[in-house]
């Protein structure tokens, strides 16, 4: 809940850039009587723009932020050391601002694949499995086990087929035809028809 030291005032600046500003409450009364009313706000520093998108700053694992930059993680370390990566710890763990680790990814994102990542930051087991066929795409085995742990951890089947075949040809992980043969399975058991034809074959 905002603070009632705060109150938001919508408008938008000289230089055309609209968004919130954040005055505090004792400063309220003097921007009012010095602006007037919602209308002359606008009057006075312009309209803003309703299908402008609100930025927003949005923070990733330590975990997520390696997967896209394919470094170690003393080197992420030494990146926000150095302010090339910013950072910020978030009940004891940091969390990395993923617009400072956009330049640094490993690949290259098109504007849709970053929409995709953002609905997998967020949690989306389709956009997580998008994202790691994205890396699988570029030879980049390692980080997409990382997305489709994620999203097999949530049962989206495909993400558990492809996890699967992943351990069961080795790339990403240490080759493990058992492990593989288990995540095709649970797959198969929710329906995934090309996991069902799998186990098939393996019982034939």
């Amino acid at each position: 809940m905002p603070s009632v030291l705060t109150m938001q005032v919508l408008c938008q600046q000289k230089n055309g850039r609209s968004g919130y500003l954040f005055l505090p409450l004792a400063l309220l009364t003097v921007a009012k009587s010095s602006i007037g009313t919602d209308d002359e706000c606008h009057a006075h520093f312009g309209t803003p723009n309703p299908t402008q998108k609100k930025h927003t700053m949005k923070l990733i694992s330590l975990d997520a932020a390696l997967s896209l930059i394919d470094r170690s993680e003393r080197t992420l370390w030494r990146m926000a050391a150095e302010g090339t990566a910013q950072k910020e710890i978030r009940n004891g763990s940091a969390m990395f601002l993923l617009d400072s680790i956009k330049p640094h990814f490993c690949i290259p994102f098109t504007d849709d694949d970053f929409e995709r990542l953002n609905a997998a930051l967020d949690g989306d087991a389709a956009a997580q499995t998008d994202v790691a066929l994205i890396f699988l795409n570029h030879d980049k085995p390692n980080q997409a086990i990382y997305w489709l742990t994620l999203a097999a951890q949530q049962s989206f089947p495909d993400a558990m087929n492809f996890l699967g075949r992943c351990y069961i040809k080795g790339d990403g992980v240490d080759k493990d035809e058992q492990s593989g043969i288990i995540w095709i399975t649970k797959a198969a058991a929710l329906g995934h028809l090309i996991s069902k034809a799998q186990v098939k074959g393996l019982s034939m």
